[in-house]
């Protein structure tokens, strides 16, 4: 999937006509990916693979290298997916991530939200809950926001922790 992404962004710079985004992006197939798509050349035909949409071309991308017990694998994961041992910006980055592959367990859009603000930390889950967020981009805007305030917080209540432990050893 983030191969395909990369190749969104370079499909996109390049200013590629359509006709022939398969063609250009499959020039960078290396290695596994080189022999698979060689072999689906010899067996299918150069025409009918360069000719078929960007869509197909990700179906089909998709059907050979995320197979069933790994996308099984990707929704168990996406579906406990908390913040716990990452910070928010991660966490977001880990759900988009996932989210990518299996969106249609969190859908529509409030299904979505509900979902993301399941794994936040309870600090700021509350808080994000309460806002009662109309979009995923206003409820990760949000978390991270709040995130933010909470990492400054606690770093201020170290240094006051710190202050005080000073204070005491004087006396």
């Amino acid at each position: 999937m983030k191969w395909l992404d990369e190749m969104e962004i370079v499909v996109d710079i390049s200013s590629c006509a359509e006709k022939n985004i398969i063609k250009y992006v499959s020039q960078s197939f290396k290695d596994d990916a080189l022999t698979w798509w060689k072999a689906m050349v010899q067996s299918t035909g150069k025409v009918s693979l360069y000719s078929m949409g960007w869509s197909k071309f990700v179906d089909l991308i998709k059907e050979t290298y995320c197979p069933p017990h790994e996308v099984e694998k990707v929704e168990s994961d996406f579906m406990t997916l908390t913040m716990r041992n990452m910070d928010c910006r991660k966490y977001v980055s880990e759900y988009n991530s996932m989210y990518r592959l299996v969106p249609y367990l969190t859908t529509p859009e409030p299904k979505c939200i509900a979902h993301f603000i399941g794994g936040l930390e309870p600090e700021i889950k509350g808080m994000v809950k309460a806002s009662k967020p109309a979009t995923f981009r206003s409820v990760v805007d949000l978390s991270l926001s709040l995130n933010q305030d909470e990492v400054r917080w606690r770093s201020i209540k170290i240094e006051i922790d710190k202050k005080r432990k000073r204070e005491d050893n004087r006396f």
